[in-house]
């Protein structure tokens, strides 16, 4: 009987996708997690995306005094880990896209919050980032620091960024990382208004043009 309980779960854990199992935790109840892989030339990094949103009853304490999400608020969350091989390229920027144009107030980088199985100090953070508003990208920057020759994110470490946004759901948005001049972009979630909200724009939009051409 054992025997056939422990092979039960040997069969059940290889059954489990693979994201599942190699998705690390940052603590907290996402309502969302997902892994995508960036490669171009000879680097790769992988994305871990979490999303919270209000009904979400814990989240990571990512800063001082943070304590929940109101209503209409969702947090997104990225955990960047490149390659370990010490010979691949750095990263040297990791984009998000806001084609929606949804607000985003907040935009920052963690350095509280540490994955599981991850080293507190081997991490790097972005140098330059943008910031709140209608922005058609959400960009952390690991170059471009003249006092700062390490501002890099190199194989073997990892940054955790983050933004706030008001949205009325998430769904797949691109997503763009660099290194040495070499791009790829893959979809990680992101913020996104809900289809009502599209329509009732576009027929704003129309009744303007409308209105423009009588």
């Amino acid at each position: 009987m054992r025997r056939i309980v422990v092979t039960a779960a040997i069969v059940f854990i290889a059954a489990l996708p693979l994201n599942v199992l190699a998705q690390p935790s940052i603590g907290g109840d996402p309502v969302h997690t997902e892994e995508d892989y960036f490669s171009a030339g000879s680097w790769g990094m992988t994305a871990y995306s979490y999303v919270f949103d209000d009904t979400s009853t814990s989240v990571p304490d990512l800063f001082e005094g943070f304590s929940g999400l109101d209503p209409g608020e969702m947090l997104f969350v990225y955990m960047l880990e490149p390659d370990t091989d010490p010979l691949l390229p750095s990263i040297s920027y990791f984009a998000v896209n806001n084609q929606e144009l949804v607000p985003i107030y907040s935009v920052g980088w963690s350095v509280r919050v540490v994955p599981s199985g991850y080293i507190v100090d081997n991490h790097q953070d972005p140098f330059v980032f943008t910031y709140s508003g209608p922005v058609e990208a959400t960009v952390f920057n690991y170059t471009g620091n003249p006092f700062d020759t390490t501002c890099e994110l190199d194989p073997g470490e990892y940054s955790l960024v983050y933004y706030f946004a008001l949205a009325d759901n998430y769904g797949p948005v691109s997503a763009t990382v660099d290194s040495e001049g070499h791009g790829n972009s893959q979809f990680v979630p992101g913020p996104v208004p809900e289809p009502t909200t599209l329509c009732l724009l576009g027929l704003g939009a129309l009744a303007l043009l409308r209105k423009r051409r009588a």
